[in-house]
């Protein structure tokens, strides 16, 4: 028979195992719900923009900038152009600029300077090496002017040494053309000036005015061309005592064929050929040449009743010496030669005429004995 005590003590057991179960059940539906919850997410701390002290640049603005990007404090960069190297006629020049904020620095070229003409000089002693002297002037950039007085003595002393050597007194009245030309008292100076073909001439001209007293002027674009032939002519007009010619020259043996009408004829199949044994300017030859025109139109005009001819027979004549076809030539002379129109050369188709006779020269007889051809020669 169980006591009391061994009863209580059995039962008391087994309470204590239910309860020590249910506490460990407890435990683990605790542990297994807290294990099961997620942890929290950490926080980030919200970003602070730091710019930095030093400026970021571009070509046109200036800023200060954070690491992560963001730009403040933008604004166009503040300058003005100042002259670092300044330019000059040879070369050129440079000009900086640099921002009064972030310091960018640009630099750009200056173009060269153009050149200013100003009053240039220069002597030329012992030409010829006879003790002449010149002087050389010329309103010219100091790169015109370069060279220009070497240009010029080099091409007087050839001038003067290519002239003939014989006969003898041909080649002494050469070289004192230049003697004359180049002497202490009366020497020409030389000026360098630059000109235009619309000037009139091209190389040289003879001027001697009251206010440009004995200048032979050279033009500045021909110094390279033909300077020691333009020269002799230059000093030969000089010596000969006729200034005021200039470069634009019609040389001896150039031909200018001329048409002309008549009242009769007014087709131009009237025609002749004028050369030159002198020189002229362009102007002084076209009023020679038309001249001679005047002269022959007079002379088909004229009734010559002084030697019997007819109007018609003396129009007949200048119809045939100056048709298209017969090529007559009229060949315009020095004013120091004798006569003052001539007709000679093969078949007396050529026909002289003095300068300074074609406004007043009756050509009738002339072309008379050109259309008899009666041999001889005709003088007048």
């Amino acid at each position: 028979m169980k006591t009391r005590n061994q009863f209580s003590t059995k039962k008391v057991g087994s309470f204590a195992k239910a309860k020590l179960l249910a506490t460990m059940l407890c435990i683990v539906a605790a542990t297994a719900i807290i294990g099961c919850k997620p942890e929290p997410e950490p926080t980030t701390p919200a970003h602070v923009h730091q710019f930095g002290t030093e400026w970021k640049k571009d070509a046109t603005q200036h800023w200060h900038e954070c690491s992560c990007g963001e730009k403040a404090d933008i604004a166009n960069h503040t300058w003005a152009w100042t002259v670092t190297t300044p330019a000059t006629p040879t070369a050129d020049g440079e000009e900086t600029r640099t921002c009064s904020a972030c310091g960018e620095t640009q630099t750009r070229a200056i173009d060269k300077l153009e050149e200013q003409p100003k009053d240039q000089t220069a002597t030329l002693t012992n030409l010829f090496g006879e003790g002449l002297s010149t002087n050389i002037t010329g309103y010219l950039t100091d790169s015109e002017w370069e060279g220009i007085a070497t240009k010029i003595e080099t091409a007087l002393n050839n001038a003067f040494n290519a002239g003939p050597t014989t006969p003898p007194p041909l080649a002494a009245s050469y070289k004192n053309r230049f003697r004359l030309v180049f002497n202490a008292t009366s020497g020409y100076n030389i000026k360098v000036v630059k000109t235009l073909e619309s000037d009139g001439w091209s190389k040289w001209k003879v001027t001697e005015s009251e206010w440009d007293t004995k200048k032979l002027l050279l033009g500045f674009g021909k110094l390279d061309t033909g300077l020691q032939q333009s020269i002799t002519d230059a000093v030969t007009a000089i010596a000969t005592g006729k200034p005021g010619m200039d470069g634009a020259t019609v040389q001896p043996d150039t031909p200018r064929t001329l048409t002309f009408p008549t009242t009769e004829n007014p087709n131009n199949t009237y025609s002749v050929t004028i050369t030159s044994e002198e020189q002229f300017t362009a102007d002084q030859w076209k009023t020679h040449c038309d001249n001679v025109v005047t002269a022959i139109m007079r002379g088909h005009d004229k009734y010559i009743s002084a030697v019997g001819l007819t109007d018609a027979v003396n129009k007949n004549r200048f119809k045939t010496v100056f048709a298209v076809d017969q090529n007559t030539i009229i060949v315009i002379m020095p004013n120091s030669v004798t006569y003052n129109c001539e007709v000679r050369g093969d078949n007396y188709r050529k026909m002289y005429l003095k300068v300074g006779a074609i406004d007043t020269i009756d050509l009738e007889l002339a072309v008379k004995f050109m259309f008899d051809k009666n041999g001889e020669l005709y003088q007048q």
